[in-house]
């Protein structure tokens, strides 16, 4: 029997034209290829809530890495998901592919989707999400942190053998589970709680709002009283409108998201924008910084005497180079 990737396997009995089965912790479960005409893709099809993608943020001008190959090849690789019913009316609930399903739509071509033979538990589809997301495109920062979200929410619902609610995970455990740096977790929590879809959808590309960029927008938006908001959200609904060839005037993607993020941040008061004068956090409680005037400070705290002598060493080195 010929093995695929990251578990799969062919099966010798398909009942489609073509089927894969996949080992779940809990046992293997057949997919079978279904296709879905342009016109369904909508309708017959969902983006799970255990898919951490932000699916609504997806459009040509994210998605223009792979819309060309989409175009002039295909779709060369199936999406995975799970029949739902749900208020009487099934639909395929996809737990990977999200973009590949976009894609297709603004193609309007038809979508390869490997659907189970049943539903699956809720542990199940978030082992399938999170097999995948292993080997898709990286997740934004706010991605992230819904997920990191979204996780912590399952854990709290387990309990241990002896019936007990299991204690919360600290951060250590989640920069083990998800290889990110405490201040990295933090900001992506942040942002996937606080910063709302009217303000994001300015951004044609969610990847490109980085760590500092999303900082800028946390500290802005919480320093706004209601009015102050909905000029910023005025803005953000004027970039969201443009179309691919108009922000492509504006230069490359990570130019076009300084132009927008620039822009937002000019329709606050002078006294609600973030003042980029003050120092910014580099080690929680511990070291900290600040660009002002051409010159960078650097705050650190409780260092022996030997660390100081190697930091003043590597300082030396770095600005005489």
């Amino acid at each position: 029997m010929k093995k695929a990737a990251i578990g799969r396997r062919m099966s010798t009995k398909p009942t489609y034209d073509h089927t894969e089965v996949l080992e779940l912790p809990t046992g293997p479960v057949l997919f079978g290829l279904v296709e879905v005409a342009p016109e369904d893709i909508k309708s017959k099809t969902r983006v799970s809530e255990y898919n951490p993608r932000r699916n609504e943020f997806l459009s040509e001008y994210s998605l223009r890495d792979i819309l060309p190959d989409l175009r002039d090849v295909g779709q060369t690789k199936a999406a995975y998901a799970h029949p739902v019913t749900e208020d009487g009316i099934e639909y395929f609930d996809m737990l990977d592919g999200s973009r590949r399903r976009e894609g297709q739509h603004i193609l309007a071509s038809t979508f390869k989707v490997l659907v189970a033979e049943r539903e699956l538990t809720p542990e199940e589809a978030r082992y399938v999400v999170k097999t995948f997301t292993r080997h898709s495109k990286p997740l934004s920062l706010l991605e992230l942190g819904a997920d990191i979200i979204s996780h912590k929410s399952a854990h709290e619902q387990r309990k241990d053998e002896e019936g007990n609610p299991l204690p919360p995970l600290t951060q250590d455990e989640l920069v083990v589970i998800f290889d990110k740096s405490k201040p990295i977790i933090n900001v992506a929590v942040r942002a996937a709680e606080n910063l709302p879809h009217d303000l994001l959808q300015a951004y044609p590309d969610l990847n490109l709002l980085g760590r500092p960029r999303l900082q800028l927008l946390l500290t802005l938006w919480e320093r706004l009283d209601d009015a102050e908001r909905e000029r910023v959200v005025t803005t953000a609904n004027k970039w969201s409108s443009k179309t691919m060839a108009e922000l492509d005037e504006y230069g490359t993607p990570d130019q076009v998201t300084q132009c927008i993020t620039k822009e937002l941040l000019e329709q606050a008061p002078a006294d609600s924008k973030p003042n980029n004068k003050a120092f910014k956090e580099l080690v929680p409680n511990r070291a900290s910084f600040r660009v002002a005037d051409g010159q960078t400070e650097l705050k650190v705290a409780n260092l022996s005497a030997e660390q100081r002598s190697k930091l003043l060493a590597y300082v030396e080195k770095l600005v005489s180079d």
